[in-house]
Order: C-alpha cells, then sequence, then structure tokens
C-alpha cells in the first residue's frame, strides 16, 4: 500500500521517526490514546478519490483480477469474519426498518447486496442471518470460486459486476455490504453507486480483517514484507481511519465504527508463508526470485513456528444514508 506522507522533502526523515515510535510505544491498536492516532492518521496522509492501493505493484487495468489466480488458496488461508459482526448487521438494520423481513420465503424478504464478495465468506453469513444475498464480484476467478464454496446455498445470486457499476434497480437493498475489499473501489463512484441501490432506510457496512500491529510475531512479519516490498506500510495498510473517506460526498453518515477481536490458526511456518502468498503486496509485487528470497527470510524468521493463533481486529463501520 502507497500512501505516501503529505509532508516536505526536508520532513520526511522526521515523520518516519515518529511513525516508527509511535508503533513502539503503542500498548493496544483497539484502543488508541488521541495524541497517537492524531500522529497515525498524519502519517497514512490523505487518499485520491481511486484508491491508490497496491499502486507500484498492481496497474490500474489489473485492479478487479487481483486474485482469480490464487483464488483456492485465498479461499482456504484467508481469515473468516466474527459472527458477532453480522450479528450487530441485523441488529442495525432490524433497527432502523421494524419491518424488515429475514425469512428468505416471505413475500417481501430482506435484500443484501455483498460488494467484493470474493469467496463467499461474508455471502454466506448473510445468507444463515436470513437474507437474499446478491454476491457481487468483479473478479471472475473469484466469483467462481465462490459459486463453488456456496453451491448448496438456495438464497444466493451471483453477478460478475464492479462496485461502481452494479446495474442493479435503485432503492433494491435492505443492507449493503464490503468485506476486505473496499480500499479496492474507486471510493467516489463507489459510495454514489451504493446510495443509489441502497433504501434509504437501509444500512451500509464495510469491514476489514486488520492484523493487530500490537502482537510482536505480526510485527515480525510486517518487517519481513517491507523489506521486500517498499510500497507497502503496515501504518498504511490499517483500516481504522476510514471514516471520513467513507462519509465523502455527504453520501452517507457513520452510525457506528467498531473492532471485533478476531484470530487466525496458523499451524507452522509454511502454514504462514503459504498465507502470504495470498496478499497482494507479496504474491503479486515479488519476482520469483524475490519472492524465493522472502520465504527463506519467513523460514529464519519464525524457524520453530507452531499453532499460533494470529490476532486480528475485525474493523467495522456501520452507515445510513446521509443528506446529500
Amino acid at each position: 500500500m502507497d500512501y505516501t506522507c503529505q509532508y516536505p522533502a526536508a520532513s520526511k526523515v522526521v515523520v518516519a521517526m515518529v511513525c516508527r515510535l509511535t508503533r513502539l510505544a503503542q500498548r493496544s491498536y483497539t484502543h488508541w490514546l488521541p495524541s497517537a492516532r492524531a500522529i497515525h492518521v498524519a502519517c497514512v496522509g490523505k487518499t485520491a478519490d481511486k484508491s491508490p492501493f497496491a499502486q507500484g505493484w498492481i496497474t490500474d487495468d489489473g485492479r478487479t483480477t487481483v486474485f482469480g489466480d490464487y483464488a483456492d488458496e485465498y479461499s482456504r488461508l484467508r481469515p473468516d469474519y466474527p459472527d458477532s459482526v453480522f450479528e450487530s448487521i441485523v441488529s442495525h438494520c432490524q433497527a432502523a426498518n421494524s419491518e424488515l423481513n429475514l425469512n428468505p420465503l416471505s413475500d417481501m424478504p430482506a435484500q443484501a447486496l455483498d460488494l467484493g464478495t470474493g469467496t463467499g465468506r461474508a455471502a454466506l453469513k448473510l445468507h444463515n442471518a436470513g437474507f437474499i444475498v446478491t454476491a457481487a464480484e468483479p473478479d471472475v476467478g473469484m466469483l467462481q470460486q465462490a459459486r463453488r464454496n456456496l453451491a448448496d446455498c438456495r438464497f444466493i445470486n451471483f453477478m460478475n459486476v464492479p462496485a461502481e457499476n452494479t446495474g442493479f434497480a435503485h432503492n433494491r437493498f435492505d443492507c449493503v455490504t464490503c468485506f476486505q475489499a473496499w480500499h479496492w473501489v474507486d471510493n467516489t463512484a463507489g459510495l454514489a453507486e451504493v446510495r443509489r441501490v441502497l433504501r434509504d432506510n437501509g444500512r451500509f457496512l464495510v469491514a476489514w480483517n486488520d492484523r493487530d500491529l500490537s502482537d510482536p510475531k505480526v510485527q515480525q512479519l510486517e518487517s519481513v514484507i517491507e523489506k521486500y516490498n517498499p510500497h507497502y506500510n503496515r501504518d498504511a495498510r490499517q483500516c481504522d481511519t476510514w471514516e471520513e473517506r467513507l462519509q465523502a460526498e455527504g453520501h452517507f453518515e457513520l452510525v457506528e465504527f467498531m473492532n471485533f477481536p478476531n484470530q487466525l490458526p496458523i499451524a507452522d511456518v509454511q502454514h504462514l508463508i503459504d498465507l502470504a502468498h495470498t496478499f497482494s503486496y507479496v504474491k503479486n509485487a515479488l519476482t520469483p526470485v524475490q519472492l524465493q528470497a522472502f520465504d527463506d527470510d519467513m523460514h529464519a524468521t519464525f524457524e520453530g513456528l507452531k499453532q499460533w493463533e494470529m490476532p486480528l481486529l475485525t474493523r467495522t463501520y456501520v452507515l445510513k444514508p446521509g443528506q446529500a
């Protein structure tokens, strides 16, 4: 992720030192001290309407086909989302619409759109919560994997469309979600499209699984990644500072931001390496020679690793339609 601090060149060294000291001083990534969070936000800087995530290792033309070639590995190795996230979705949707009907066999069942559905993890949980789900994904390879994973789900429809131009009818959905994917979306166009297809009493939820940077092993992993991909920055990769961007143009207002504790079981060092090979900033960024060097470095760094519960924080934003 290539967010660059927006400071004059002469002060970049000082800013970099402050960013590093902030990481070292951090006690809990769930609850930031105000001063530390201000530094964190300054280090991330502002993004353009078109998210610069993956600038330096993914071309604009390739942004919708990043993971399809290894969708099976992505499906097997990436973390799930806590059930509490989906309980929160249901709670917020019911609070906004007392007539919300979570019976898919009813005359007017609740409709959910899952943007960037990937291999279908969130779509499955929305389905199990009682929504009729439209799983939208621009990457054909990922959508095919989702179809395989969710073949037994009666109430999921699959669509090969981007978040910025879905083609769905106005005011169709009670809930729109996007898990682990909004950083790939053109923010301005995406927000306008979500607002167009979301009902006036609907809710928009955006969530990411972030690695907990307060954990020593996570810090080691981040250091190895940063060593081999100079465009990657662990602080910029965190997704706890999206409030302003998600409320851009007045399409949406933030209702609640939550951090849900989460974990990803890692069996051993090879498991961790295989997981890293599903990160675009590793798999798509490194040459075969660099990837082999990365793997060797990971083996040396995590020698003897067994049964590690990688700590995650599921950053979750719930938004309602704004006044724009």
